[in-house]
């Protein structure tokens, strides 16, 4: 009598278990969210002068979004909260919520909770410099970071504060000369100095301090006239006022570049016309919202007389900017786009990983118990091994449809990486991106099947030693190959990489494929005796052709 073979009641269990928890989840992750009340979009544009970050955030949400010289802006990251500045450090987003609370946001990631802000309080201003962020605050909210037993009360209505990597620390406070709150204030960082340039009374005014001493030196101001507003930034690596001047055009800016020694006190400011890139044909400017130096280009946030938010570059005259306008609504809306792909994406590849899990149980549920039957001379081929030869089949198709798309190899994978991780967070990556992996996979696929059509291994495993035989030691079919190259390309879709935990778990050391297909990868054992000369189309008569059809020395 012959005893039915199955898993073991809990692995029974589990499996029948995870399609459901999964399927509880997707559907509560489906339920529509309470639509917030109605509120103005709030528009900010960051910059370290390599990566630029724009948030966009309407009711209790806010959309980041980032982008380099090179690429456009990718589909975003959400927060569920109204963001109220932001600062670049290393390429990441250093944000503060307008509850105080801080997070670090990286392209592709989710966001990491980071220590708030004392007494909630939101910042005035942020800047970098290297990996700490620099905030101007309310000194009456700055004073929560001191010792007020040893040190004095604070004069200035502003203070500086840095986030060190792990926590806030209080800095310095500002110059006396702000004697009160009727004023702008930018903070600037720059060559180990942080910069003050605050405007009383319509007129400018720059302080300056060394990030790691104490005291504040004056340095002369860009010019006398008065300004209504202004912005601070470095375009290319030099530090830039941008201001408005009363009754001023919509789009007329004044621009000041600062040269020479600001440790000795002598700068010269340079006053500098820009070529702005046009607005869309029937678009008129009604406001700046903001500059910053970027791709050595000044990338100026304005809004239009419709309200509609636009971002447009400027280079210093003659030059004129290679960028072309960009529309904040057209990108947020692309990125929705890319949104709903990406949920299309989740939804299909729900379905069938429940499908072929359902599979898996119902046809092939004693693959995880039952040894394989090599033939004789074989064993099971290492799963270093592999994993080797599927490296060195799979990597020159990547890297070729990397240098033909023209986009860069590593950066690539690392964010295909983090969709598969955290795709609810990261998004569907860019179109381009998408048709390199499938390239590069499909590429890999049909080469696999048509080597193992002809010769039953690929150059990876001729290399390693390995070679394929069906779970009773056998040559493979026609059929088996073209089961498991078949189910190759569910494996290296991203949302199926789960299943690399199969190829872990199982005692014959096969992938998805394998299972399905009934077939093994096996290596040669060293010492073995020669097998004997057996019956039909068997794995040792094919490495025994091998062996004979070799040239000899």
């Amino acid at each position: 009598m012959t005893a039915r073979l199955g898993w073991p009641p809990r692995v029974r269990t589990l499996v029948l278990a995870v399609p459901l928890m999964l399927w509880a989840a997707r559907a509560s992750v489906a339920q529509p969210a309470e639509s917030p009340a109605a509120s103005p979009a709030r528009v900010l544009l960051r910059s370290n002068e390599s990566v630029l970050w724009l948030a966009y955030s309407t009711g209790a949400t806010t959309r980041l979004f980032s982008r380099d010289g090179t690429t456009p802006f990718g589909p975003g990251t959400t927060i569920d909260a109204r963001v109220a500045d932001l600062a670049v450090v290393e390429g990441a987003a250093f944000v503060v919520l307008e509850s105080g609370e801080a997070y670090r946001v990286t392209a592709g990631q989710a966001p990491i909770p980071l220590r708030s802000l004392p007494q909630g309080a939101t910042p005035l201003g942020l800047t970098s410099a290297g990996q700490g962020v620099y905030a101007l605050l309310a000194s009456e909210a700055a004073a929560a970071l001191r010792d007020p037993e040893v040190e004095a009360p604070l004069a200035s209505p502003l203070s500086i504060v840095w986030h060190d990597g792990f926590e806030w620390r209080f800095l310095d406070a500002c110059p006396p000369e702000l004697e009160s709150t009727e004023f702008t204030a930018r903070l600037l960082a720059h060559e180990e100095r942080l910069i003050l340039f605050w405007a009383q009374e319509g007129k400018l005014a720059v302080a300056f301090r060394a990030l790691e001493s104490d005291g504040w030196s004056s340095i002369a101001p860009p010019a006398s006239e008065q300004v209504t507003t202004f912005w601070v930034t470095t375009l290319s690596g030099v530090p830039t006022v941008v201001a408005i001047r009363p009754g001023a055009k919509p789009d007329e800016l004044t621009v000041f570049r600062m040269f020479g020694d600001v440790a000795a006190r002598q700068v010269l400011w340079r006053r500098t016309e820009l070529n702005l890139s046009p607005l869309p044909d029937g678009a008129r400017p009604a406001a700046v919202r903001g500059a910053l130096g970027f791709n050595q280009h000044l990338a100026v946030l304005i809004s239009s007389t419709e309200s509609k938010p636009f971002i447009r570059f400027a280079r210093p005259a003659p030059e004129e900017p290679a960028e072309a306008t960009v529309s904040v609504e057209d990108t947020v809306q692309g990125a929705g786009a890319a949104l709903r792909l990406n949920d299309l994406i989740q939804q299909i590849a729900f379905f069938s990983l429940l499908l072929v899990l359902t599979g898996l149980f119902v046809f092939r549920r004693d693959s995880m118990i039952l040894r394989a039957a090599p033939p004789a001379g074989y064993d099971l081929a290492l799963r270093a091994q592999r994993l080797a030869g599927a490296l060195i089949d799979f990597l020159p198709f990547s890297v070729a449809f990397a240098l033909a798309l023209r986009i860069p190899w590593f950066d690539s994978l690392r964010t295909i990486g983090a969709w598969a991780l955290n795709p609810e967070a990261t998004g569907a990556p860019a179109t381009n991106l998408l048709l390199w992996w499938a390239s590069s996979c499909g590429g890999y696929a049909l080469y696999c099947l048509i080597m193992e059509l002809l010769t039953r291994r690929t150059v990876g495993k001729t290399l390693l030693g390995v070679r394929l035989a069906t779970e009773r030691g056998a040559m493979p079919s026609v059929g088996q190959v073209l089961t498991r190259n078949l189910l190759r390309l569910v494996e290296l879709t991203p949302q199926f990489w789960v299943f690399f935990v199969l190829f872990l778990a199982s005692r014959n050391r096969q992938r998805l494929g394998d299972i399905f297909a009934r077939t093994i990868a096996i290596r040669a054992i060293r010492g073995a005796p020669p097998p004997a000369s057996g019956e039909g189309d068997s794995v040792e008569e094919d490495a025994q052709q091998e062996e004979e059809s070799a040239p000899k020395e």
